[in-house]
Protein backbone atom coordinates (compact mmCIF):
# COMPACT_ATOMS: atom_id res chain seq x y z
CA UNK A 1 0.00 0.00 0.00
CA UNK A 2 1.47 3.76 -0.89
CA UNK A 3 0.61 6.93 0.62
CA UNK A 4 0.05 9.77 -1.76
CA UNK A 5 2.71 12.80 -1.17
CA UNK A 6 1.36 16.15 -2.01
CA UNK A 7 3.28 18.26 -4.13
CA UNK A 8 4.45 21.29 -2.05
CA UNK A 9 4.58 23.70 -5.38
CA UNK A 10 1.41 22.55 -6.42
CA UNK A 11 -0.19 22.81 -2.62
CA UNK A 12 1.51 26.87 -2.47
CA UNK A 13 0.09 27.66 -5.92
CA UNK A 14 -3.60 26.01 -4.85
CA UNK A 15 -3.43 28.04 -1.73
CA UNK A 16 -2.02 31.22 -3.46
CA UNK A 17 -5.14 30.62 -6.73
CA UNK A 18 -7.46 30.40 -3.51
CA UNK A 19 -6.10 34.05 -2.17
CA UNK A 20 -6.53 35.35 -4.92
CA UNK A 21 -9.87 34.49 -5.99
CA UNK A 22 -11.30 35.93 -2.77
CA UNK A 23 -9.79 38.81 -3.51
CA UNK A 24 -11.24 39.31 -6.51
CA UNK A 25 -14.46 37.86 -5.22
CA UNK A 26 -14.44 40.74 -2.83
CA UNK A 27 -13.22 43.64 -5.13
CA UNK A 28 -16.08 42.45 -7.29
CA UNK A 29 -18.36 42.92 -4.70
CA UNK A 30 -16.95 46.36 -2.37
CA UNK A 31 -15.14 48.11 -5.25
CA UNK A 32 -16.57 47.60 -8.53
CA UNK A 33 -19.90 46.97 -7.05
CA UNK A 34 -21.11 44.30 -8.70
CA UNK A 35 -22.24 40.60 -8.18
CA UNK A 36 -20.58 37.79 -9.43
CA UNK A 37 -23.57 36.43 -11.41
CA UNK A 38 -23.77 40.10 -12.95
CA UNK A 39 -20.09 41.26 -13.99
CA UNK A 40 -19.28 41.99 -17.78
CA UNK A 41 -15.70 40.97 -18.62
CA UNK A 42 -15.01 44.87 -17.61
CA UNK A 43 -15.81 44.41 -14.22
CA UNK A 44 -13.66 41.08 -13.53
CA UNK A 45 -10.89 43.15 -15.00
CA UNK A 46 -11.22 45.61 -12.77
CA UNK A 47 -11.36 43.60 -9.60
CA UNK A 48 -8.38 41.55 -10.71
CA UNK A 49 -6.41 45.20 -11.00
CA UNK A 50 -7.34 45.99 -7.93
CA UNK A 51 -6.39 42.68 -6.45
CA UNK A 52 -2.95 42.88 -7.70
CA UNK A 53 -2.75 46.39 -7.04
CA UNK A 54 -3.12 45.68 -3.40
CA UNK A 55 -0.30 43.98 -3.67
CA UNK A 56 1.62 46.49 -5.46
CA UNK A 57 0.57 49.28 -3.12
CA UNK A 58 2.85 46.55 -0.27
CA UNK A 59 5.75 46.14 -2.68
CA UNK A 60 5.84 50.14 -3.32
CA UNK A 61 6.17 50.21 1.07
CA UNK A 62 7.93 47.67 1.37
CA UNK A 63 11.00 48.83 -1.20
CA UNK A 64 10.19 52.43 -0.09
CA UNK A 65 11.47 51.36 3.46
CA UNK A 66 14.63 49.14 2.25
CA UNK A 67 15.87 52.77 0.11
CA UNK A 68 15.35 54.54 3.29
CA UNK A 69 17.21 52.13 5.30
CA UNK A 70 20.06 51.92 3.06
CA UNK A 71 20.34 55.65 2.51
CA UNK A 72 19.98 55.08 -1.31
CA UNK A 73 20.77 57.61 -3.90
CA UNK A 74 17.78 58.09 -6.66
CA UNK A 75 17.15 58.34 -9.82
CA UNK A 76 14.78 60.13 -11.36
CA UNK A 77 13.68 59.78 -15.17
CA UNK A 78 12.32 62.19 -16.97
CA UNK A 79 10.46 61.95 -19.90
CA UNK A 80 7.21 63.39 -22.02
CA UNK A 81 6.11 59.75 -22.72
CA UNK A 82 6.02 56.57 -21.54
CA UNK A 83 4.85 53.92 -23.39
CA UNK A 84 3.83 51.46 -20.90
CA UNK A 85 1.36 49.62 -23.05
CA UNK A 86 -1.09 47.05 -20.88
CA UNK A 87 -0.49 46.51 -17.81
CA UNK A 88 -2.48 43.23 -16.31
CA UNK A 89 -0.20 40.50 -17.93
CA UNK A 90 3.19 41.96 -17.47
CA UNK A 91 2.47 42.45 -13.46
CA UNK A 92 0.79 39.36 -13.29
CA UNK A 93 3.96 37.47 -14.79
CA UNK A 94 6.76 39.91 -12.69
CA UNK A 95 4.49 39.41 -9.71
CA UNK A 96 4.32 35.28 -10.66
CA UNK A 97 0.70 35.02 -10.54
CA UNK A 98 0.04 34.23 -14.03
CA UNK A 99 -0.85 30.65 -13.32
CA UNK A 100 -2.61 31.51 -10.03
CA UNK A 101 -5.33 34.35 -11.79
CA UNK A 102 -5.94 31.65 -14.62
CA UNK A 103 -7.01 29.55 -11.67
CA UNK A 104 -8.67 31.99 -9.80
CA UNK A 105 -10.49 32.90 -12.87
CA UNK A 106 -11.17 29.99 -13.70
CA UNK A 107 -13.16 29.29 -10.45
CA UNK A 108 -15.02 32.24 -11.38
CA UNK A 109 -15.98 30.94 -15.07
CA UNK A 110 -13.64 33.60 -16.70
CA UNK A 111 -10.63 33.42 -19.14
CA UNK A 112 -8.21 35.53 -18.48
CA UNK A 113 -6.92 35.92 -21.72
CA UNK A 114 -9.88 37.65 -22.53
CA UNK A 115 -9.08 39.75 -19.89
CA UNK A 116 -5.68 40.67 -21.40
CA UNK A 117 -8.13 41.81 -24.83
CA UNK A 118 -10.31 44.27 -22.58
CA UNK A 119 -7.10 45.84 -21.30
CA UNK A 120 -6.49 49.28 -23.15
CA UNK A 121 -3.14 50.80 -23.92
CA UNK A 122 -1.96 53.56 -21.59
CA UNK A 123 -2.08 56.42 -23.92
CA UNK A 124 1.39 57.79 -22.43
CA UNK A 125 3.15 58.26 -25.59
CA UNK A 126 3.55 57.04 -29.19
CA UNK A 127 7.21 56.28 -30.58
CA UNK A 128 10.20 54.90 -29.55
CA UNK A 129 11.42 57.59 -27.08
CA UNK A 130 8.63 56.45 -24.72
CA UNK A 131 8.60 52.61 -25.07
CA UNK A 132 12.56 53.37 -24.52
CA UNK A 133 11.45 55.15 -21.33
CA UNK A 134 8.79 52.58 -20.50
CA UNK A 135 11.88 49.42 -20.52
CA UNK A 136 14.36 51.87 -18.70
CA UNK A 137 11.66 51.88 -15.81
CA UNK A 138 11.31 47.75 -15.99
CA UNK A 139 14.89 47.10 -16.00
CA UNK A 140 15.60 49.27 -12.78
CA UNK A 141 12.79 47.71 -10.81
CA UNK A 142 13.92 43.93 -12.14
CA UNK A 143 17.64 44.74 -10.74
CA UNK A 144 16.22 46.08 -7.21
CA UNK A 145 17.63 49.76 -8.18
CA UNK A 146 15.78 53.47 -7.00
CA UNK A 147 14.49 54.61 -10.43
CA UNK A 148 11.72 56.43 -10.16
CA UNK A 149 9.62 58.45 -13.68
CA UNK A 150 7.97 62.07 -14.20
CA UNK A 151 6.00 61.88 -16.66
CA UNK A 152 1.87 63.79 -17.99
CA UNK A 153 -0.89 61.84 -17.50
CA UNK A 154 -2.16 62.49 -20.63
CA UNK A 155 -6.16 61.81 -21.27
CA UNK A 156 -5.31 61.71 -24.83
CA UNK A 157 -1.89 60.09 -25.95
CA UNK A 158 -1.63 57.43 -28.11
CA UNK A 159 -3.43 58.18 -31.46
CA UNK A 160 -5.94 55.57 -32.89
CA UNK A 161 -5.15 55.00 -36.52
CA UNK A 162 -7.98 54.82 -39.08
CA UNK A 163 -7.34 54.43 -42.96
CA UNK A 164 -10.20 56.54 -45.46
CA UNK A 165 -9.89 57.05 -49.05
CA UNK A 166 -5.73 55.57 -48.68
CA UNK A 167 -4.66 58.30 -46.64
CA UNK A 168 -4.13 57.73 -42.51
CA UNK A 169 -6.56 59.44 -40.55
CA UNK A 170 -5.52 59.99 -36.74
CA UNK A 171 -8.22 59.96 -33.44
CA UNK A 172 -7.76 60.80 -30.64
CA UNK A 173 -7.54 57.55 -28.45
CA UNK A 174 -9.44 57.93 -24.91
CA UNK A 175 -7.95 55.21 -22.72
CA UNK A 176 -8.99 56.59 -19.62
CA UNK A 177 -12.59 56.12 -20.92
CA UNK A 178 -13.19 54.74 -17.30
CA UNK A 179 -10.84 55.79 -14.30
CA UNK A 180 -7.64 53.14 -14.68
CA UNK A 181 -7.25 50.78 -11.58
CA UNK A 182 -3.53 51.38 -11.81
CA UNK A 183 -3.41 54.49 -11.05
CA UNK A 184 -2.86 55.58 -7.54
CA UNK A 185 -3.79 59.30 -7.32
CA UNK A 186 -1.99 61.60 -4.29
CA UNK A 187 -3.84 64.63 -4.29
CA UNK A 188 -2.18 65.86 -0.87
CA UNK A 189 1.43 66.09 -2.88
CA UNK A 190 -0.30 68.17 -5.59
CA UNK A 191 2.35 71.08 -6.94
CA UNK A 192 1.60 74.62 -7.09
CA UNK A 193 2.98 75.81 -10.78
CA UNK A 194 3.30 79.43 -12.03
CA UNK A 195 3.35 80.25 -15.59
CA UNK A 196 3.82 83.25 -16.96
CA UNK A 197 4.03 87.05 -15.45
CA UNK A 198 7.08 88.89 -15.40
CA UNK A 199 10.48 89.21 -13.71
CA UNK A 200 11.15 92.61 -11.63
CA UNK A 201 14.36 94.08 -11.03
CA UNK A 202 14.83 94.39 -7.23
CA UNK A 203 17.19 94.02 -3.86
CA UNK A 204 16.91 92.20 -0.84
CA UNK A 205 17.25 93.65 2.31
CA UNK A 206 21.39 93.08 1.92
CA UNK A 207 21.41 95.08 -1.51
CA UNK A 208 21.69 92.02 -3.50
CA UNK A 209 20.08 91.75 -6.70
CA UNK A 210 17.49 89.76 -6.23
CA UNK A 211 15.21 89.81 -8.95
CA UNK A 212 11.16 88.72 -8.66
CA UNK A 213 9.12 86.75 -10.53
CA UNK A 214 5.32 88.68 -10.44
CA UNK A 215 2.08 88.55 -11.85
CA UNK A 216 2.10 84.58 -12.67
CA UNK A 217 -0.98 82.31 -13.12
CA UNK A 218 -1.29 79.43 -11.25
CA UNK A 219 -1.81 75.57 -12.31
CA UNK A 220 -2.13 72.51 -10.09
CA UNK A 221 -0.07 69.04 -10.85
CA UNK A 222 -1.95 66.32 -9.07
CA UNK A 223 0.52 63.52 -8.92
CA UNK A 224 -0.76 59.91 -9.57
CA UNK A 225 1.16 56.92 -9.34
CA UNK A 226 1.52 54.17 -11.67
CA UNK A 227 3.32 51.20 -9.73
CA UNK A 228 6.38 49.25 -11.79
CA UNK A 229 7.02 46.08 -10.55
CA UNK A 230 10.26 44.51 -11.84
CA UNK A 231 10.23 40.55 -12.85
CA UNK A 232 10.22 38.14 -9.53
CA UNK A 233 7.90 41.26 -7.82
CA UNK A 234 10.72 41.85 -4.72
CA UNK A 235 11.13 45.60 -6.23
CA UNK A 236 7.85 48.08 -6.83
CA UNK A 237 9.21 51.47 -7.91
CA UNK A 238 6.48 54.63 -9.65
CA UNK A 239 5.74 56.31 -12.30
CA UNK A 240 4.76 59.54 -11.04
CA UNK A 241 2.23 61.45 -13.68
CA UNK A 242 1.01 64.41 -13.07
CA UNK A 243 -2.13 65.63 -14.36
CA UNK A 244 -2.55 69.61 -14.62
CA UNK A 245 -5.91 71.34 -12.62
CA UNK A 246 -7.03 75.02 -11.80
CA UNK A 247 -6.75 76.15 -8.69
CA UNK A 248 -10.32 76.57 -8.35
CA UNK A 249 -13.02 74.80 -10.52
CA UNK A 250 -15.02 78.06 -11.29
CA UNK A 251 -15.16 81.53 -10.45
CA UNK A 252 -19.01 81.30 -8.82
CA UNK A 253 -19.19 85.10 -8.27
CA UNK A 254 -19.07 85.31 -12.24
CA UNK A 255 -21.40 82.20 -12.98
CA UNK A 256 -23.74 83.63 -10.46
CA UNK A 257 -23.57 86.91 -12.92
CA UNK A 258 -24.59 84.71 -15.68
CA UNK A 259 -20.78 84.59 -17.91
CA UNK A 260 -21.07 80.94 -17.55
CA UNK A 261 -18.29 80.42 -20.08
CA UNK A 262 -15.97 82.92 -18.46
CA UNK A 263 -16.51 80.84 -15.21
CA UNK A 264 -15.31 77.79 -16.77
CA UNK A 265 -12.54 79.47 -18.73
CA UNK A 266 -9.49 78.79 -16.34
CA UNK A 267 -10.52 75.36 -15.71
CA UNK A 268 -10.58 74.13 -19.16
CA UNK A 269 -7.52 75.87 -19.72
CA UNK A 270 -5.39 74.16 -16.95
CA UNK A 271 -6.65 71.38 -18.43
CA UNK A 272 -5.27 71.21 -21.35
CA UNK A 273 -1.94 71.46 -20.67
CA UNK A 274 -2.23 67.66 -19.66
CA UNK A 275 -5.34 66.71 -22.50
CA UNK A 276 -3.28 65.95 -25.78
CA UNK A 277 0.29 64.47 -26.33
CA UNK A 278 1.98 66.71 -29.08
CA UNK A 279 -0.57 69.02 -29.83
CA UNK A 280 -0.22 70.31 -33.23
CA UNK A 281 2.33 73.38 -33.55
CA UNK A 282 1.48 74.26 -36.61
CA UNK A 283 -0.12 77.58 -35.02
CA UNK A 284 1.63 79.78 -32.51
CA UNK A 285 -1.06 78.74 -29.96
CA UNK A 286 0.26 74.64 -30.27
CA UNK A 287 3.61 75.85 -29.80
CA UNK A 288 3.16 77.86 -26.68
CA UNK A 289 0.95 74.92 -25.47
CA UNK A 290 4.06 72.51 -25.90
CA UNK A 291 6.50 74.50 -24.17
CA UNK A 292 3.80 75.24 -21.33
CA UNK A 293 3.51 71.07 -21.27
CA UNK A 294 7.39 70.99 -21.04
CA UNK A 295 7.25 73.36 -18.01
CA UNK A 296 4.45 71.61 -16.14
CA UNK A 297 6.37 68.24 -16.46
CA UNK A 298 9.94 69.62 -15.27
CA UNK A 299 8.16 72.21 -12.49
CA UNK A 300 6.20 69.37 -11.16
CA UNK A 301 9.14 66.91 -11.03
CA UNK A 302 11.68 69.32 -9.59
CA UNK A 303 9.04 70.15 -7.00
CA UNK A 304 8.12 66.69 -6.00
CA UNK A 305 11.65 65.12 -6.24
CA UNK A 306 13.40 68.05 -4.17
CA UNK A 307 10.00 67.68 -1.33
CA UNK A 308 11.26 63.63 -1.41
CA UNK A 309 14.63 64.81 -0.30
CA UNK A 310 13.98 67.02 2.14
CA UNK A 311 11.61 64.71 3.62
CA UNK A 312 15.16 62.71 4.64
CA UNK A 313 16.21 65.45 6.83
CA UNK A 314 19.65 66.37 5.09
CA UNK A 315 20.59 69.63 4.38
CA UNK A 316 20.51 70.98 0.78
CA UNK A 317 23.51 71.40 0.51
CA UNK A 318 23.87 67.03 0.16
CA UNK A 319 21.06 67.24 -2.95
CA UNK A 320 23.59 66.15 -5.46
CA UNK A 321 24.48 63.48 -3.33
CA UNK A 322 21.02 61.80 -3.00
CA UNK A 323 19.65 62.53 -6.15
CA UNK A 324 20.55 61.65 -10.16
CA UNK A 325 18.13 63.32 -12.82
CA UNK A 326 18.03 61.48 -16.56
CA UNK A 327 16.37 63.52 -19.08
CA UNK A 328 15.19 61.65 -22.01
CA UNK A 329 15.54 63.73 -24.84
CA UNK A 330 15.61 67.44 -25.30
CA UNK A 331 11.84 67.93 -24.06
CA UNK A 332 12.45 67.99 -20.46
CA UNK A 333 15.36 69.93 -20.24
CA UNK A 334 14.46 73.11 -18.86
CA UNK A 335 14.63 70.94 -15.61
CA UNK A 336 18.30 72.12 -15.29
CA UNK A 337 16.93 75.61 -15.04
CA UNK A 338 14.27 75.23 -13.37
CA UNK A 339 16.11 73.11 -10.86
CA UNK A 340 18.92 76.75 -10.40
CA UNK A 341 16.02 78.95 -9.95
CA UNK A 342 13.90 76.81 -7.03
CA UNK A 343 17.51 76.67 -5.53
CA UNK A 344 18.01 80.28 -5.47
CA UNK A 345 14.58 81.63 -5.46
CA UNK A 346 12.80 79.39 -2.97
CA UNK A 347 15.76 77.37 -1.06
CA UNK A 348 18.23 80.29 -1.07
CA UNK A 349 21.77 79.07 -2.32
CA UNK A 350 24.06 81.02 -4.13
CA UNK A 351 24.71 80.53 -7.94
CA UNK A 352 28.03 78.54 -7.57
CA UNK A 353 26.98 76.19 -5.04
CA UNK A 354 23.30 75.82 -6.80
Amino acid sequence: MTTATLNPESSTLSHRASELRDSIARHLKYTVGVTQQDARRNDVLNALAFSIRDRLIDGIEETEARYNDAGAKRLYYLSMEFLVGQSLENNLRNLHLYDEAVAALTDLGHDLSSLFDAEADAGLGNGGLGRLAACFLDSLATLGMPGFGYGINYEYGLFRQEIKGGSQREQPDAWMTGETPWLIERKAEACIIPLYGRVEDSRDLQGRYNPMWVDWQVVIGVPNDLPIVGYGGKTVNCLRLFTARAPQDFDMAMFNTGDFQKAVEQKVRAETISKVLYPSDAIAEGKELRLIQEYFLVACAVRDLVRRFEATGRPIEEFADAVGVQLNDTHPAMAVAELMRLLIDEKELEWTAA
